[in-house]
């Protein structure tokens, strides 16, 4: 008996449950360098009881086997998700196709009011030309034939076929101009006539998705339904503008977003989160498998195309390769050192398919120190640099870069990975009024000594670096001298002044020179070495 009650309360309150179909709309969405994750958001507002609420506005584009559903202000129960075979779809009349409907009967009543002013001048124009068929058709058997008579009879033909050839001029030229209103409101009409059109035609394919929720009382709440998409992500944008003055260097930084998305559906009031994190990239280590060496006689050397062939090394399997790991920035939020987040503080309206849109996300100044670098064996000019410390709370990512000096664009180009509190050097582009020139002072080569045993090169060079412009400027100046790995070679090596740095970030053979430069001033740099090598070898550059 018990079982059977308990039968007809679950039919009971099975028939009781209300089918509902609800719209969708994209709430937020988290964008990746290479795609997105987005949630939707059905509100409700229902009675208690058993509800099955329908959604049947998904994009096509959603994967239903990653469709993740959740619910809140009510308990969540069921959830039945096609892609096919799906129920007839009747688009709801919005506000936007109530509007799109009265400019169809606004632009159709302008039309057909255009075109009753329209029949009116064409009544007027034939009622002039009538008026002047009369007048010229007018007999003149009977009328007086004194002059007086004939010439009253004339000037009255002649001004009212004048007045009637007139207003037939002014309709002709009124009825023009309404032609050419009406053609302008036909135009605004069929464009009205699509637009309702897309609001009212059916859907294509779309994913369908039926959710079952219960609750006790009266549910207000949300359902939730969260996917990833490919065709929407994010990129980074920075502009570098470098100043100075009295008081030192500043570098300003704008940090700039560039989004994208085409889901098939405009974004309205979407909260965005924009993340470094790249779901679609490598998300374990590489797996070493053993390495084990083996020996063999020798083969001999391939020496044609069929032997190569049927050569062992064209028959082994090719290496695999394996993909470099991709790479790891830090967390702004928590410095995590695994991904960075950063939420946009207004809601994104952006239709789709529509390329970028650039969004600002921050301002930065900050200290920098400003100097002008030359390779002197290379460049004619100095290029002017800032040299800069990150704060703690920032990152710059790889991204396309803007660079402005004293106000003026120098160009673009790629950046690479700045983390937070790493030491970085930016480029300016050329300073025209630090002028480098270079002479040759000495450049022998041949044996050395009286009976020659050895070979030898020596070369000295004169480096001239002259600040023609109005401000001083703090130089590194660099070049470099050959370094010697062999025993059997040396090498010799002498400046004019001494270099401030030899082996700079432990490269060897590097020198630098740091000079200041006030305005007008010079600057002259001497280098020249020695090498010697045996005479029966010969040197490789």
């Amino acid at each position: 008996m018990r079982p059977l009650l308990a039968l007809a309360a679950l039919i009971a309150s099975t028939a009781h449950a209300d089918d509902v179909q609800l719209p969708s709309h994209v709430a937020s969405g988290v964008l990746f360098p290479d795609g997105a994750s987005l949630t939707r958001e059905i509100p409700f507002d229902l009675p208690p009881g058993q509800h099955r609420i329908t959604i049947s506005d998904l994009p096509p584009s959603v994967p239903l086997d990653q469709l993740r559903i959740s619910v809140e202000g009510a308990a969540l129960g069921a959830v039945s998700l096609r892609g096919e075979q799906l129920p007839p779809n009747e688009a709801p009349e919005t506000e936007a196709v109530r509007a799109a409907q009265a400019e169809v009967e606004r632009l159709k009543d302008a039309l057909q009011d255009l075109e009753h002013r329209r029949q009116e001048i064409l009544l007027r124009e034939t009622a002039a030309r009538a008026q002047t068929g009369f007048l010229d058709k007018l007999p003149l058997e009977g009328m007086a034939q004194d002059a007086d008579s004939l010439r009253a009879i004339a000037s009255m033909i002649a001004e009212n076929t004048l007045t009637a050839e007139r207003e037939a001029l002014i309709a002709r030229r009124d009825a023009a101009a309404l032609g050419r209103e009406r053609n302008d409101l036909e135009d605004d009409l069929n464009d009205a006539r699509q637009r309702l059109a897309a609001l009212l035609q059916p859907q294509g394919d779309r994913a369908f998705a039926t959710v079952a929720i219960q609750s006790d009382a009266p549910a207000t709440g949300v359902l939730r339904l969260v996917y990833p998409v490919l065709t929407a992500g994010w990129a980074p944008q920075y502009d570098f503008y470098l100043t100075r003055d009295e008081g030192g260097a500043r570098l300003r930084v704008e940090e700039a977003a560039l989004l994208y998305q085409n889901t098939g559906e405009a974004w309205e009031g979407v909260s965005v989160t924009l993340s470094t994190t790249r779901p679609s990239g490598r998300s374990q280590p590489t797996t070493l498998s053993s390495w084990m060496p083996r020996i063999e006689e020798p083969h001999p050397a391939v020496t044609t195309y069929g032997e190569a062939l049927r050569s062992p090394k064209s028959m082994a399997p090719a290496e695999m390769a394996m993909d470099a790991a991709a790479p790891v920035v830090a967390e702004i939020r928590n410095f995590s050192g695994v991904r960075m987040e950063r939420d946009l503080t207004v809601p994104v309206n952006m239709p789709s398919g529509v390329g970028q849109v650039r969004v600002t996300l921050a301002e930065r100044d900050l200290d920098a120190e400003a100097f002008a670098r030359a390779a002197l064996p290379h460049d004619d000019v100095a290029y002017a640099m800032a040299r800069l410390t990150l704060p703690d709370d920032m990152i710059l990512l790889p991204a396309d870069a803007g660079f402005y000096f004293e106000g003026g664009f120098v160009g673009r180009r790629w950046i690479d990975t700045m983390v937070a509190g790493s030491d970085a050097e930016l480029a300016f582009g050329p300073i025209e009024g630090i002028e480098i020139t270079r002479r040759e002072l000495e450049h022998l080569e041949g044996g050395a000594g009286i009976i020659s045993r050895q070979n030898a090169e020596q070369s000295k060079t004169a480096y001239t670096i002259r600040n023609l412009t109005r401000d001083p400027w703090d130089l590194r100046l660099s070049a470099r001298v050959p370094v010697s790995t062999q025993e059997d070679l040396t090498v010799d090596w002498s400046t004019q002044p001494q270099p401030d740095v030899t082996d700079p970030e432990g490269k060897r053979g590097l020198l630098e020179w740091h000079p200041t430069l006030a305005p007008g001033a010079s600057q002259e740099i001497t280098v020249d070495y020695t090498l010697r090598w045996p005479r029966d070898q010969i040197l490789i550059r």
